[in-house]
C-alpha cells in the first residue's frame, strides 16, 4: 500500500482505480475515432463506396458522442472525485 493510499478510504482508492481504467477507455475511443476517420477519408477516394463514407461517418460521430457522455459521466458529475 502506498503512502497516499494510507489516507484515503478503500472507496476512494477504488474509485481512482476505476477512474484510471474509464481514462484509458477514452484513450482508446478517441484512438478508433480517429482511425475510423481516416479510414473513411480512404474509402471515399474509392469509387461506389458512398454508402460505406457514410456508414464510417456515422460511426465516427456515435463514438464521439460515446466518448463525451463517458467523459462527462465519469469526470464532471458534481460531488464525485476527478482526475482531471
Amino acid at each position: 500500500m502506498a503512502a497516499s493510499d494510507a489516507v484515503r478510504t478503500p472507496e476512494q482508492v477504488t474509485r481512482e482505480r476505476a477512474l484510471n481504467k474509464v481514462f484509458d477507455t477514452l484513450e482508446e475511443i478517441e484512438i478508433v475515432t480517429q482511425r475510423v476517420r481516416r479510414y473513411r477519408d480512404e474509402v471515399a477516394k474509392m469509387a461506389g463506396c458512398d454508402d460505406l463514407v457514410t456508414l464510417m461517418g456515422t460511426a465516427a460521430r456515435q463514438l464521439e458522442t460515446a466518448r463525451k457522455e463517458l467523459q462527462q459521466g465519469a469526470y464532471h458529475n458534481a460531488g464525485q472525485n476527478r482526475l482531471f
